[in-house]
């Protein structure tokens, strides 16, 4: 691959992980980095890689925890399509977003270690917000995913806490 070639990808492919407890705007965000993407490269090729868009049936949100492990790895396998496309147009423009929770600290290595393998430059965003989230999960489960993930930081993830809206 030439220098010219690598330079280009460096700046049109990028991974985006976001991790947060649910109700902390993972989804708000990710759309918010798409829509900036979208401005910046109008024929991107976007991919949001998000367990929960597995987990709906019919408009409603549905989890058992087959449901969720089928999610997983549907979702995984989307992850991998997309570092295909990336490998397979070196110079198209490509996002791709990763909004979960993100507890698993090695899965998020693993993907970074292929993203950058393939030269996309990549971000980790940590979501701080503390919102009513969508799927009803309970409080209790709210603040235990809240602490899993202080208890398993990510080296230069970046810290997301938006002002209250009043």
């Amino acid at each position: 691959m030439s220098f010219f070639v690598c330079i280009i990808k460096e700046k049109m492919q990028r991974l985006i992980i976001i991790r947060g407890h649910s109700g902390s705007g993972k989804s708000t965000f990710a759309k918010q980095k798409i829509a900036e993407f979208k401005q910046q490269y109008p024929d991107a090729k976007i991919f949001h890689v998000e367990n929960d868009q597995f987990l709906m049936r019919n408009g409603e949100y549905c989890w058992t925890k087959k449901a969720f492990c089928q999610a997983k790895m549907k979702a995984y396998h989307y992850l991998q399509y997309a570092f295909r496309v990336c490998r397979r147009e070196p110079t198209q423009a490509i996002l791709i977003v990763v909004s979960n929770v993100g507890v698993n600290v090695r899965e998020i290595h693993r993907t970074l270690a292929k993203a950058q393998h393939l030269g996309l430059q990549t971000a980790i965003y940590r979501m701080m917000n503390f919102y009513q989230n969508q799927h009803g999960v309970a409080e209790n489960v709210v603040e235990s995913m809240f602490e899993s993930l202080n208890s398993n930081p990510i080296e230069n993830e970046i810290f997301v806490k938006n002002e209250p809206q009043f």
